[in-house]
Order: structure tokens, then C-alpha cells, then sequence
């Protein structure tokens, strides 16, 4: 979906349209053509939420209908059109697996295993929760009112996270060997430690980060 921090110009979508509610047991059996979600459009009120179970969102949610993002609906859309502050809701690292699962089965009648899905993205998923971390960290709270300021700043960090993550890195006591932090998030005995040098900066603030922008 990128070249680098940005988006490609193009990138697949699915359209997501309002279906009657499925039952979890009918998944595996009918409904090849579509991912089932909740409904997109009520607000839940945080009363009828109970914190200690997060499972509840889903059922209040549930009550009112549902949606499904429906496979044979698939193309391409270009990037400039998504605008982050009209997005209503975010798959979480799971429903990434079982979107990619359903639509896979959709396609060829296989369903691969969702766990194993999970693990393939490991590496992915790990980058962007950390990109996330420096966003939540180093961005401006001025800008955050100013949609164009917001984006000028997301891509300024963009910009100097991807570095971070690309820069060629001398591998100890081998002689002319180098790393990428990029590559060692998708080994796992190295996925630790690449995850403490990725957040390291954030103990320097934006002060120094700014002046490597």
C-alpha cells in the first residue's frame, strides 16, 4: 500500500454497505462473499458500554443491524480521496487476519488459518503501532485543530520515522555486515530489541527530532 511513509497514488478498497445482522455460527458456513461488522452508523452511548468487557460495544452495536464489506465490490481508489477524519472505525490486528482470511477463501475456496495469518503480518502490524507512538508522542498539540497542519506534520514524521527504520545499521563484530530496524521487526529473536532502538528517540523529544527533519 506505500512507497516509503506514503500511500501508493492507488490502493485497493472494499466497499462496506448495510447487510441484516449474521449470527457468528452462519460464518463459517454461508456469507463467502463478505466480511460481517457491526453497525458503522450508531453512537453508542458510553453508559450502556461496560468498560470491563469490550465485547459489549459489539453487541449494542449488533442490536441496531450491520454492515459487511462485500468482496465481489473490490477495486482500486486513490489515496487523495481518504480522508482520515471522516474514518469511522479501524479493524483491529485480528480483523485484519479475518479480512484477509475471508476474502482469500472467497477467492479460491482455501481459508488460511487466522493465526497464522496473524504471525505472517507480525512485522506490519508492529511498525505501525510504533509509528503510531511517535505520532501520539512528537506531534505539535497546535496543529492538532488545523487539518493542514496536522497532515504536514504527520508526513514531516513520517518522513523521519521511515529513515529510522531504513538507515543502514552496522551489525557488531561483523565485518561489513548491516541491518535494517525494518527487517529485524520480522525476526523474532531480534524483534525485541529492534522494538527499543525504534522507540529510543522518543526519549529526545521533538527538539532534536526537528532538526534532523
Amino acid at each position: 500500500m506505500r512507497n516509503g511513509p506514503r500511500l501508493k497514488d492507488h490502493v485497493q478498497a472494499v466497499r462496506v454497505t448495510r447487510c441484516d445482522p449474521m449470527n457468528l455460527d452462519a460464518w463459517s458456513k454461508q456469507f463467502y462473499d463478505r466480511l460481517p461488522l457491526p453497525d458503522l452508523t450508531v453512537v453508542v452511548d458510553p453508559d450502556d458500554v461496560s468498560s470491563d468487557d469490550p465485547e459489549t460495544e459489539l453487541a449494542v452495536r449488533a442490536q441496531e443491524g450491520a454492515h459487511a464489506a462485500f468482496f465481489e465490490l473490490r477495486g482500486r481508489v486513490e489515496s487523495s480521496r481518504l480522508d482520515l477524519t471522516k474514518r469511522i472505525a479501524c479493524l483491529t490486528d485480528h480483523g485484519v487476519a479475518l479480512l484477509h482470511q475471508r476474502m482469500a477463501h472467497y477467492d479460491t475456496r482455501y481459508a488460511p488459518d487466522v493465526d497464522e495469518l496473524v504471525t505472517t503480518c507480525t512485522a506490519i502490524f508492529s511498525e505501525i503501532e510504533l509509528w503510531e507512538q511517535w505520532n501520539e508522542q512528537l506531534i505539535e498539540p497546535s496543529v492538532l485543530s488545523d487539518p493542514a497542519k496536522l497532515n504536514d506534520e504527520l508526513n514531516r514524521i513520517a518522513d523521519i520515522f521511515d529513515a529510522e527504520l531504513s538507515k543502514r545499521r552496522p551489525i557488531p563484530d561483523k565485518k561489513n555486515g548491516w541491518y535494517k530496524l525494518r527487517d529485524d521487526l520480522s525476526i523474532p529473536k531480534r524483534h525485541s530489541a529492534a522494538r527499543r532502538e525504534i522507540l529510543k528517540p522518543l526519549l529526545i523529544r521533538a527538539g532534536p527530532l526537528r532538526a534532523l527533519a
